[in-house]
């Protein structure tokens, strides 16, 4: 229902006008393109338009629209992960880290170009930092009726928000494997860690004989694994709900999305717990319960708490002046930013043998030291003018328009088709020198990365924009007095 309407919606007026049979296809095709290629159209005038400006034409977002920047980012840095896994052993090693490991993508920083635990941890920052902002002008400004009625609507929209596109993305997902589109298991040989062969290879969903039993795996899938997490359920330990449950997965990746929605309803929690609080102690408040949820090894609380400290700094609430760094602070929050950027490059694997990594404490915990690394790129991030105009780049900014869709879709993508492509490529070129391996990848990339944003701008014009607005609209029924 929400696909047909967003349809209808995205079609706009073809209805109202009379077209013959070839002009309405030209129509619908015109509009299954990528939204920044609409204006090419020749309906462009009556395609909803996207516009995607940098930061100086964003006067009205210019404290925050490089968040959406920053998670695009993000987003392609995991689905560049993902798309290597299978073919790279290495992949969770950092340079120098073993005799293998010298490859010179794998040293810290540049290995942040295609890892994914980083990125998972800057978006739950961001996250709570877009989820506080409001909240906090309010209580600020006293706005008490608004600030309990915002909080109302958000923590009533987050599951919709978050679940609903998961839902269907998974449930396409299933029903690919049960067209016998995926049994990836047999089509590409696992060339990636052997670490994590059993619970991410061996669980890509296959083809099964039986719709029903196909259906009820999916359905096990997504309340064991999406929605009730096992971090939430007391049943894993290790800070990474990956692997642990005995099920096929149909998006390995979706992992997080339980994870998100239960740090925002403690996120919620607090915001509404220290709503009368001065600001003093309610930072004090914060920060104490972000540092143990990070003692006790629940990372995304703490990553979450953080983000809504951070949302609660002046630097970040809308200003009609636009604030220019000092000397100092350009010195200073530039070196945090470089420190950042390497301690979140610690690897999944190998931290302690690693000679840039082995002088930190605690060098066996990788999560730790992604948060804290994850957490300084963002400090600095809203420091610092440059960084933010940086991460306001138009191209940016659609990439985080589609940042949840591209999360959602891509191992998908990657199951029926991406590693298949993947593998013929090294395959034809080899995979024995470096340059082989590095053609073997910008090819692969310049194939399957225009095909990813393509499916991802569909899936979030069609499906993830309507659940949002289906969010509100629900919430907007259950509130409105009969």
């Amino acid at each position: 229902m929400v696909t047909a309407i967003t349809l209808q919606n995205e079609l706009g007026t073809m209805g109202n006008i009379d077209r013959s049979w070839p002009a309405k296809c030209m129509y619908i095709a015109s509009a299954l393109l990528p939204s920044f290629l609409h204006k090419y159209t020749p309906f462009s005038q009556e395609m909803p338009q996207y516009h995607y400006e940098s930061l100086p034409q964003q006067a009205h977002r210019q404290d925050t629209c490089f968040l959406d920047g920053m998670r695009g980012l993000a987003a392609l840095c995991v689905f560049l992960e993902h798309l290597l896994l299978p073919f790279w052993k290495d992949i969770f090693y950092a340079y120098g880290s073993s005799k293998d490991s010298s490859n010179l993508l794998q040293l810290p920083i540049v290995q942040l170009l295609y890892s994914g635990s980083p990125m998972v941890c800057i978006v739950f920052i961001i996250s709570g930092i877009a989820l506080s902002l409001k909240p906090a002008r309010l209580a600020r400004e006293g706005e008490w009726q608004d600030f309990y009625k915002s909080l109302s609507s958000m923590a009533f929209r987050r599951g919709i928000r978050l679940f609903a596109p998961c839902l269907l993305a998974s449930f396409a997902h299933m029903i690919m494997a049960q067209a016998g589109w995926s049994g990836i298991q047999s089509a590409v040989p696992w060339e990636g860690p052997p670490e994590i062969v059993d619970e991410f290879w061996l669980k890509q969903p296959e083809h099964l004989p039986s719709l029903l039993t196909q259906l009820s795996q999916w359905v096990h899938f997504f309340v064991d694994k999406v929605v009730i997490p096992s971090t939430w359920r007391g049943t894993s330990i290790s800070g990474r709900d990956y692997g642990d449950l005995e099920h096929v997965e149909y998006g390995s990746q979706l992992w997080t999305v339980g994870i998100e929605y239960w740090s925002s309803l403690v996120l919620f929690t607090v915001l509404l717990g220290t709503a009368d609080v001065r600001l003093v102690f309610k930072m004090i408040i914060i920060t104490t319960s972000a540092g143990f949820s990070l003692c006790i090894s629940r990372w995304d609380v703490a990553l979450f708490l953080y983000g809504c400290l951070l949302g609660h700094l002046d630097s970040l609430q809308p200003s009609p002046k636009v604030h220019r760094n000092r000397v100092w602070e350009h010195i200073i929050f530039g070196l945090l930013f470089c420190l950042g950027l390497h301690i979140a490059s610690f690897p999944e694997l190998g931290g302690p043998q690693t000679p840039s990594f082995s002088w930190l404490p605690f060098n066996g915990n990788s999560r730790l030291w992604q948060s804290v690394g994850a957490s300084l790129i963002v400090l600095c991030s809203v420091k610092l003018v440059a960084l933010r105009n940086a991460f306001s780049h138009h191209v940016l900014l659609y990439l985080g328009r589609i940042s949840f869709a591209i999360y959602i879709t891509h191992v998908p993508l990657l199951g029926t088709i991406g590693w298949r492509i993947f593998a013929f490529v090294i395959t034809s070129l080899g995979w024995e020198t470096y340059l082989a391996q590095l053609g073997g990848g910008i090819i692969s990339l310049s194939v399957l990365v225009p095909i990813q944003i393509w499916v991802a701008d569909i899936f979030c014009r069609f499906v993830d924009e309507p659940c949002n607005n289906l969010a509100t609209r629900v919430y907007s029924y259950s509130t409105t007095s009969t």
